[in-house]
C-alpha cells in the first residue's frame, strides 16, 4: 500500500464553481503555506480511502457555501487531513470518528489559514463547516445519521470556537448563528420528525457541552449567561420555516429545551468548584427562546402555550 499526499487526493473535486449565499473571505488575503502536508494511505484496490472521501465531501460543501479562494479552501482541508494523521486515524473506516477530527483540525487553523477574519465571517466560515459535517455524515451513510454523532459535532464545534479567533465578547453572536444554522439545516434536512426531535436534543446538548469546555472560569457569568441566551435564541431562528404546526415545534422545542437541560447538567458537574446553579443557566437558554418565539409564525395564543411550556419546564428542575 503506497502513500501519497492527501491534499492531492482531495485536488480532483477542486474545480467546483462558487454559488449563491456565500462567504467572502477578505478579497486582499491569501491562505497562510501549511505548516505541515498530510499523507495517509492509499488503497491499492482502487476504492476511495474513507477519510480521503469525507474529505472530499467537506470540500464540496465548503465551496458552494463560501467564496473562500481555491488555495484557502484547499489549506483548510489539508488542516483536517494533518489532524486526521496525528490523531492515528489515517486508515479508519469510521466516519463517525473522522468528522470530529476534521472538525478540530480546520477550526482550530482558521485564523492561521485566513487572517483577517471578522467575527461575523467566522461565524458564517464556521457554520458553513458545521453544515458540511452533517453533510458529510448523511452522504456517508446514505441518509442516515446517529444523535452520538450530531452531539459530538455540536460540541466540537462550539468548544473551538476561541480556537477559531472567536473574541469573548463575540462568542454570543457566534454561537446564535452557528445554533441556528445547525437547527435549520437538521430541520430542512426531510428526516423523519421523530428522529428529528432526537436529534435536535443530542445538537443542543452538545451545544452547551462545548460551551463548558471553553475557559467557563475565565468567561465570566455575564458572557456566559449571554452565550447561552443567544443559543437558545438561535435554536428557535433555525425552526423558522420548519413547520407551521404548533404541535409539531412544541415537541422540537420540548427536544432542544431537554437537550440543553441535560448538557448543562454535566456542565455543573464537571465545573462544580465555581458554584453554577443549573436552574439559572436553563433559564438563560429559555429566556432566549421565549423572546423570539414570535419568529416562528405561531399567533399570539399558540406562542403563550409554548412560553407556559418552557416555565413549566424549568419549574421541574
Amino acid at each position: 500500500m503506497k502513500s501519497r499526499y492527501l491534499i492531492l487526493g482531495i485536488t480532483a473535486a477542486s474545480m467546483l464553481s462558487a454559488c449563491g449565499g456565500k462567504f467572502n473571505a477578505p478579497n486582499s488575503v491569501e491562505s497562510s503555506p501549511a505548516n505541515n502536508s498530510a499523507s495517509i494511505p492509499d488503497s491499492t484496490t482502487g476504492n476511495t480511502v474513507p477519510s480521503n472521501k469525507v474529505l472530499q465531501t467537506f470540500g464540496t460543501s465548503l465551496r458552494q457555501k463560501s467564496s473562500l479562494s481555491e488555495s484557502q479552501v484547499l489549506a483548510l482541508l489539508n488542516s483536517g487531513a494533518v489532524a486526521i494523521n496525528a490523531s492515528g486515524l489515517g486508515s479508519s473506516t469510521d466516519v463517525n470518528a473522522l468528522i470530529p477530527i476534521i472538525i478540530q483540525g480546520i477550526s482550530q487553523n482558521i485564523g492561521t489559514t485566513i487572517p483577517g477574519l471578522n467575527s461575523s465571517q467566522i461565524a458564517t466560515l464556521i457554520s458553513g463547516l458545521g453544515t458540511s459535517a452533517i453533510e458529510a455524515s448523511l452522504v456517508s451513510s446514505g441518509g442516515a445519521i446517529s444523535n452520538s454523532l450530531i452531539q459530538n459535532i455540536s460540541t466540537t464545534l462550539f468548544q473551538n470556537l476561541s480556537a477559531a479567533g472567536v473574541s469573548n465578547g463575540n462568542l454570543s453572536s457566534v454561537s446564535s448563528v452557528l445554533m441556528s444554522s445547525l437547527v435549520s439545516y437538521l430541520g430542512t434536512s426531510g428526516l423523519p420528525s421523530a428522529n428529528l426531535s432526537a436529534l435536535l436534543q443530542s445538537l443542543s446538548s452538545g451545544a452547551v457541552l462545548g460551551v463548558g469546555n471553553l475557559n467557563v472560569a475565565s468567561l465570566g457569568s455575564v458572557i456566559l449567561s449571554d452565550i447561552l441566551n443567544k443559543i437558545g435564541a438561535g435554536s428557535i431562528q433555525g425552526l423558522s420555516g420548519i413547520s407551521s404546526s404548533s404541535s409539531v415545534l412544541q415537541t422540537l422545542i420540548n427536544s432542544l429545551t431537554a437537550g440543553s437541560q441535560s448538557g448543562l447538567s454535566q456542565v455543573v458537574s464537571s465545573n462544580s468548584s465555581l458554584g453554577l446553579n443549573l436552574n439559572q443557566l436553563l433559564s438563560n437558554v429559555i429566556s432566549g427562546q421565549s423572546a423570539n418565539l414570535g419568529k416562528l409564525g405561531l399567533n399570539p395564543t399558540e406562542q403563550q402555550v409554548i412560553s407556559v411550556l418552557l416555565q413549566l419546564l424549568l419549574a421541574k428542575i
